[in-house]
């Protein structure tokens, strides 16, 4: 099941090219994971050493994958970040309510 937080759409909608978005925590993800959730695009182990770090969004786009109840995901790609995509529930501004809870 993917991890979606309680406003996932208007997040995907707020976050804009050239906004500033920390990367959730080591122990965020692994929370995240050790109760069997899984992010959108995935966490890729070389994506650990960006958590708690800032990046600027440099490219915004609408993603072929859909969250569980259909909505459409957003990819973000981050300067100085160029082999992953991100997706809302990757940034510290998202908040830590499940939408599933």
């Amino acid at each position: 099941m993917y991890y979606v937080c309680k406003n996932s759409k208007i997040l995907q909608e707020k976050l804009q090219v050239g906004d500033r978005v920390r990367i959730i925590s080591d122990r965020k993800v692994k929370f995240l994971i050790d109760q069997e959730y899984s992010l959108m695009f995935g966490f890729d182990y070389g994506m650990f050493k960006y958590c708690g770090k800032e990046f600027v969004i440099t490219r915004k786009e609408k993603a072929n994958f859909h969250y569980n109840d259909g909505t459409r995901a957003i990819k973000f790609y981050l300067d100085g970040i160029e082999e992953y995509m991100f997706s809302v529930e990757m940034f510290e501004n998202a908040p830590a309510l499940l939408k599933n809870e």
